[in-house]
């Protein structure tokens, strides 16, 4: 369920709630950025260059999902349904986040639908070292255990 709050006039916040009779599933996923890692730009026509991994995603049942980051590494996350393209990375993104509460890490609340593939890319931000290095996990909450598997593109 979503809901907006406005606060002191000029500011609206979205806030991501579940319903509090039904228990919320926690799964996680984790990998690294090295050397074998794929590479791809953040905005269209730039070089590719950022590392990135390309997370297929299927949740059982319907509903609200929170994905979010963990690691020492300024993460991004694009959501995207059925493909990820290349060349239109944010432009095409269902929804996408950096810094969720300015802590270097994302935060994307959506509707995730059964029987529909959603592909995660997580990657690094653009104000990091380019050949910035490490391990980073998905952490995925919602109505029932979210199915990650990386994927190559």
């Amino acid at each position: 369920m979503f809901f907006d709050a406005e606060i002191e006039g000029t500011f609206i916040y979205r806030y991501f709630t579940l319903d509090d009779t039904k228990p919320i599933i926690e799964s996680n996923y984790s990998s690294n950025f090295d050397d074998k890692s794929q590479k791809f730009g953040h905005l269209n026509c730039r070089p590719l260059e950022y590392y990135f991994e390309a997370i297929k995603i299927d949740v059982d049942i319907s509903g609200y999902y929170m994905l979010s980051s963990d690691s020492d590494l300024d993460t991004y996350g694009y959501l995207y349904e059925h493909e990820f393209d290349f060349y239109s990375s944010v432009e095409s993104s269902l929804s996408w986040d950096d810094d969720y509460c300015e802590n270097r890490q994302f935060s994307i609340s959506t509707y995730l639908h059964y029987n529909t593939t959603y592909v995660l890319i997580v990657t690094i931000s653009p104000n990091e070292d380019i050949n910035m290095q490490g391990p980073f996990s998905v952490i995925a909450k919602g109505p029932s255990e979210i199915n990650m598997k990386r994927i190559g593109m």
